[in-house]
């Protein structure tokens, strides 16, 4: 749990996946995600939860447009277009970052709940396997947040914040790992 929120984590293989995550985030080998993505698809799986549309919506964590041209890819947009090819479930970006922040890997507990602190927003024209938002679409009332790793639970404590106060009922967290 992270405040009022539920996190599900789908590894705890330590040194193991914190060799794969950075060769996958750090070395743009992106065809671990194939398998890292079955860890986050096997996880949610077996959560068993009650959706009220019968299908999964995962908000991946956006990367800062500069930091993405920089990777080549947000590890987090890659791994959950993969996990809804194995289950019943869409991806939307609904968020995206008011601005740029430090790597939390670098920081303390308590400069990285600073660093985020309003870095996030609703996106206007939020795009997935759906058409584009219009005032007729409103928010999606359960999502997941996707993200490779939680430590503190800050980046996600505050996308959540932002998609609550949007409309969605429910935000759960997946992560594949916690605190590498």
């Amino acid at each position: 749990m992270v405040d009022e929120f539920c996190v599900f984590v789908a590894s705890s293989h330590g040194n193991i996946l914190k060799k794969v995550l950075h060769r996958f985030k750090y070395i743009s080998d992106v065809c671990l995600a194939e398998a890292l993505s079955g860890l986050l698809a096997r996880r949610l799986r077996s959560i068993g939860l009650d959706f009220d549309s019968g299908e999964i919506i995962i908000v991946p964590i956006p990367l800062h447009v500069r930091r993405e041209r920089d990777r080549g890819f947000n590890q987090s947009e890659v791994l959950a277009k993969l996990v809804v090819r194995d289950i019943r479930g869409r991806v939307m970006n609904l968020l995206e970052r008011s601005r740029e922040t430090e790597p939390q890997a670098r920081l303390s507990r308590s400069e990285r709940m600073v660093n985020v602190k309003g870095a996030f927003r609703m996106r206007e024209d939020f795009h997935g396997e759906m058409p584009p938002r219009d005032a007729s679409t409103k928010a999606p009332t359960t999502v997941f947040v996707l993200d490779d790793v939680i430590t503190t639970g800050s980046t996600f404590r505050e996308c959540a914040k932002v998609l609550k106060e949007a409309g969605v009922e429910r935000v759960y967290g997946i992560m594949l790992a916690h605190g590498l």
